[in-house]
């Protein structure tokens, strides 16, 4: 019996609380609060969406400028081609010619003395 005094007492307190028109100046600062996040988060969102267009346009073009270059560069390269093909002639005969130098040279400082050629051949054949 002493729980009823008290469920009145809340009940009372609601009512109170409903019809003293509190309710409804809290409802309108929650309204209020609610709208304010909602717009700034909507500022937020379009900066961020503006932002990522941005990336993805720089990123676009970069790569876009990237594939002309590479063009462009291959294009040279064919044009260079024809125009020095004598060049590279000599420099390829000269390449080779200087490996084939450099081998002697290496062949040339490891050649024994002509004694010590046989001496060596017998000693392994044993």
């Amino acid at each position: 019996m002493l729980r009823a005094p008290e469920e009145n007492d809340i009940e009372k307190a609601v009512e109170d609380f409903i019809w003293t028109q509190e309710l409804t100046k809290f409802e309108a600062r929650d309204t209020e609060i609610l709208e304010m996040n909602y717009r700034r988060w909507m500022e937020e969102r379009e900066v961020a969406v503006r932002e990522h267009l941005e990336a993805e346009k720089k990123k676009t073009a970069s790569a876009d400028i990237q594939g002309r270059l590479e063009a462009l560069q291959e294009r040279e390269e064919l044009l260079a081609f024809f125009k020095r093909l004598n060049e590279i002639k000599f420099y390829q005969k000269y390449k080779v010619q200087t490996t084939r130098m450099k081998a002697g040279r290496k062949e040339e400082e490891f050649v024994e003395a002509p004694g010590l050629r046989n001496v060596a051949k017998k000693i392994k054949k044993k």
